[in-house]
């Protein structure tokens, strides 16, 4: 009956785990949806949007779904695509549609393939988990795209018959691409692996101070120019040495929706752009690149710096703890042993009184027949004094 029982009750814990789960994954798919849609809006009243510029959040998006609930994740991304093929109008047909489809749907699986291909269950504690696997995402990412934007320009030459790519726009999507991967992903990837809501900081005036100077800097780039943005050089290093890891991929993630120029450069490049006009004009792209992905290895240096710290710690406090109780154990041994020497000393006090105080001989020999002790009777008895 008892074990029925506990099992009743393994049971019941193990539902109830599964629908807790299930909840925060819920949680998880209506907070991606939210998000991507606030930032469809937000690009859309700049000015309307362009067939290729919500490309590449989808993409990050379709990533982090996919990485989450495997298969279901991966048609969540694609849903998500082909919603915001329809929100702006299918602006290059059917063709075009099916090309953004493509795109994410390469991008997702040239990116979680060499995961998959590994234990599953052990996913979560690979991807970002160290500074050398956030070095193994960042070479993903531009494999990826890589990959992806070229087999998506492959679909657009073939379909479109006004679509005219270039190698320097082909490399100009590629940047765009992984900024918004390496910039979106690990925010996403991070909060679904912490199980839970982020707890607020217990002193929100230095995050309180960093939003306040990333609208400062917006409201600057939109009066006065985008060149006011290399400002946020600044609130990248900000964020990387003083914020948490997961602060650090949400600072990032925040720097990239609202200020990343992959949502502002064009991509229709001239045909003869030389390799020092192409730096020319995507030099702030590929500043951006380098300053997400140097802010995002710093930040998981860090992280694992103070992973390994955290570690240390509770090794010492576990080492301290185990010493303290063999300390306690033997400061009891020797009370014990203490107690013991004093009761056979009394033991012994009270053996000699009563041999002396007998009113006959006694005499007490070793295993040799010799003569250890005898009492005042037995010198009596036979005259002779024992000398001890």
């Amino acid at each position: 009956m008892s074990k029925a029982n506990s099992d009743h009750v393994a049971c019941s814990n193990e539902l109830s785990h599964v629908a807790i789960s299930t909840k925060k994954s819920q949680h998880f798919v209506a907070f991606v949806v939210a998000f991507t849609a606030v930032y469809l809006i937000i690009v859309s009243s700049q000015g309307g949007l362009n067939a290729n510029t919500h490309l590449w959040l989808l993409g990050a998006v379709s990533v982090s779904l996919a990485y989450t609930f495997g298969f279901t994740g991966l048609c969540s991304g694609l849903a998500l695509t082909f919603a915001a093929d329809t929100v702006t109008g299918f602006e290059h047909g059917a063709l075009g549609a099916i090309s953004n489809l493509l795109f994410t749907a390469s991008m997702t699986l040239t990116m979680l393939l060499p995961y998959f291909a590994q234990d599953q269950e052990k996913m979560s504690s690979r991807m970002l988990a160290s500074s050398a696997e956030t070095s193994i995402f960042i070479g993903l990412a531009v494999l990826s795209s890589s990959v992806s934007v070229g087999l998506y320009v492959l679909s657009a030459n073939i379909g479109l018959e006004h679509a005219d790519y270039t190698l320097s726009s082909y490399l100009h999507q590629v940047l765009a691409s992984v900024v918004m991967v390496i910039g979106i992903c690990p925010l996403l990837i991070l909060w679904r692996q912490k199980q839970q809501w982020p707890a607020l900081p217990r002193d929100p005036k230095e995050y309180s101070a960093w939003c306040m100077s990333l609208i400062l800097i917006s409201f600057m780039a939109l009066a006065f120019g985008r060149s006011w943005i290399s400002l946020c050089a600044l609130l990248l290093v900000w964020a990387t040495l003083r914020f948490s890891w997961f602060g650090c991929c949400l600072a990032l993630a925040i720097t990239t929706l609202f200020i990343s120029p992959a949502q502002n450069n064009s991509i229709t490049l001239p045909q003869s752009i030389g390799v020092s006009d192409w730096v020319i004009t995507n030099f702030e792209l590929l500043a951006w690149f380098f300053m997400s992905a140097t802010s995002l290895y710093f930040a998981s240096l860090l992280a694992d710096k103070r992973r390994i710290e955290k570690n240390l710690e509770a090794r010492v406090l576990e080492r301290t703890g185990e010493l303290d109780s063999a300390n306690r154990d033997l400061q009891l041994e020797i009370e014990t042993r203490h107690t013991i020497e004093a009761s056979l000393e009394k033991t012994n006090k009270r053996y000699r009184a009563l041999i002396e105080t007998a009113g006959i001989p006694v005499i007490v020999i070793n295993d040799n027949y010799l003569i250890k002790h005898w009492n005042g009777s037995s010198e009596a008895t036979s005259g002779y004094r024992y000398e001890s």
